[in-house]
């Protein structure tokens, strides 16, 4: 599980999950700066052959500075 939270009041993240092939597994694409969520389960594509090699990508839709921060976690519940 993925969670993108303590986004800056003037911005718009975006959040996206990728295999080790880089093939798009899950995404949130909230607006505002609402937090934003992705979950995978252990038979969508993800452990296995690979070995769980994951990528993650935050986007930024909107607003930024190079002082913002926000944070990112990062849970396996399998």
């Amino acid at each position: 599980n993925l969670e993108l939270s303590d986004v800056p009041d003037d911005a718009d993240y975006d959040l996206y999950l990728y295999d080790s092939n880089l093939n798009l597994l899950d995404w949130s694409e909230f607006t505002g700066n609402s937090g934003e969520n992705v979950s995978w389960a252990s038979g969508c594509l993800s452990p296995g052959d690979d070995g769980g090699v994951f990528y993650v990508r935050v986007t930024r839709w909107s607003g930024w500075s190079c002082s913002d921060t926000y944070r990112l976690d990062a849970s396996n519940e399998g």
